[in-house]
């Protein structure tokens, strides 16, 4: 795929122990000497900022990010493809208009990198979120850049796309759209 992810890999977790009794004197386990995934799902909403600079979207993630640390969390799922654009450097999607408030204007710097080592950093694991169908809602985002692929292909080729009260998915139906 696209998008780099960092992680534990794929293979199975360890099985949660039975659950200590009132009656054990046994210490509780943290995530980690279990092997569980303990994770929040971190939505596009989340890393928008009214600032759209690249000083305000790193000064929220932090935040985001220290406070799952600091709730117990091990991982963090983190929305970076909310309407067929992109948090992260693509050939097929333009820029996320969360970045900068315009859909397919270049943030100047490379966010899902920054994700990345910010969540290392705090001994978290990084989970890219996709979401592979959604073009937009029928508000969400404003305007769609000239390199969407709605904006693109629609003319063209209508039947790679679902139009349904305002908003805009790819149609997986289509075998054109499946490997996007």
């Amino acid at each position: 795929g696209e998008v780099p992810t960092s992680g534990r890999g794929s293979g199975p977790r360890p099985k949660n122990h039975t659950p200590a009794t009132a009656a054990s004197s046994a210490a509780p386990s943290t995530p980690e000497e279990e092997g569980a995934l303990v994770g929040v799902w971190v939505p596009y909403f989340s890393l928008h900022t009214a600032e759209h600079t690249q000083q305000a979207f790193a000064e929220n993630f932090q935040t985001i990010a220290q406070t799952a640390q600091e709730k117990g969390m091990n991982a963090l799922f983190v929305h970076v493809r909310p309407f067929c654009d992109a948090l992260y450097p693509s050939a097929l999607y333009p820029w996320s208009h969360i970045l900068t408030g315009t859909q397919g204007q270049d943030p100047g710097f490379d966010p899902l990198q920054f994700m990345i080592d910010t969540a290392h950093s705090l001994g978290l694991e990084f989970h890219a979120w996709l979401n592979p169908l959604r073009v937009k809602t029928a508000e969400t985002p404003a305007a769609l850049a000239d390199n969407n692929p709605y904006t693109l292909l629609a003319g063209e080729y209508p039947q790679y796309f679902m139009e349904w009260e305002g908003g805009v998915s790819l149609n997986p139906a289509s075998p054109a759209v499946r490997p996007m």
